[in-house]
């Protein structure tokens, strides 16, 4: 006998909750570039509003991590799915979590799509030390997304036989989009670092803005249309 038990709402709250402080930096009075910056340079020290933005990535870590942590206590009462794809949604949803925490807490030192002493740093390794940390976390924070996404996916294809056709292919949807935009801005930073001997549409803004976006989206996703919600009974009328 399977077990398919509701999403608990705390979890659903968290992540509804996540999604909106995670889209807090369109809200940012910067004047860096809405095409060409990175959407971490918004929460550089000098950046105007940076101590807000800073602070709801906090919350919003601190969210996704929550909700993660109250999954994995209920993992063992869903019985009617791979074990491992549902330790591997977790877990990266988890590592998403921690690893935007971290993100805010040790931020850009310096904006490099507008300062040419800041890319020369770089290139040299003299930046700060919570400046490297921030790449490497931010590396993280993709990979942990990447793997929560294509997890539900699986989860949902799992699912097929209880879930609607038009949930388990959002789901399969979200998963291919996030991975393709993923890919985008890998293009965008490699060209960006002179890595790679053409030019391309010289936008790495857009592909993070719409990166980040899809990762708010998912979100909400997760909370208005949970992989583990029953749905309601039809009440049979009795005379």
């Amino acid at each position: 006998m399977t077990s398919t038990p509701r999403t608990p709402l705390a979890i659903r709250v968290l992540a509804i909750g996540a999604a909106l402080l995670y889209m807090m930096w369109v809200f940012s009075p910067s004047q860096l570039s809405p095409r060409t910056s990175f959407v971490s340079e918004l929460l550089v020290h000098d950046q105007p509003g940076s101590g807000l933005l800073r602070a709801a990535d906090v919350a919003a870590g601190s969210l996704v991590t929550l909700a993660a942590v109250l999954a994995w206590r209920r993992r063992r009462h869903v019985t009617d799915v791979p074990r491992w794809v549902l330790t591997a949604a977790i877990l990266g949803t988890a590592v998403f979590g921690l690893a935007t925490i971290i993100d805010a807490l040790s931020p850009l030192g310096c904006t490099p799509t507008a300062s040419e002493a800041c890319r020369q740093a770089e290139r040299d390794g003299s930046v700060r030390l919570h400046h490297q940390v921030h790449s490497v976390s931010s590396s993280f924070a993709g990979l942990g997304t990447t793997v929560a996404m294509v997890a539900t996916a699986l989860l949902a294809r799992a699912r097929v036989a209880v879930l609607r056709p038009w949930v388990v292919r959002l789901y399969v949807v979200f998963a291919a989009f996030f991975v393709l935009v993923t890919a985008w801005v890998l293009v965008e930073v490699a060209l960006h670092s002179g890595m790679l001997p053409f030019t391309g549409l010289d936008a790495l803004e857009w592909s993070q803005r719409l990166q980040i976006t899809s990762i708010a989206a998912w979100l909400a996703v997760v909370a208005a249309v949970p992989l583990w919600e029953r749905p309601a009974r039809r009440r049979v009328r009795t005379r």
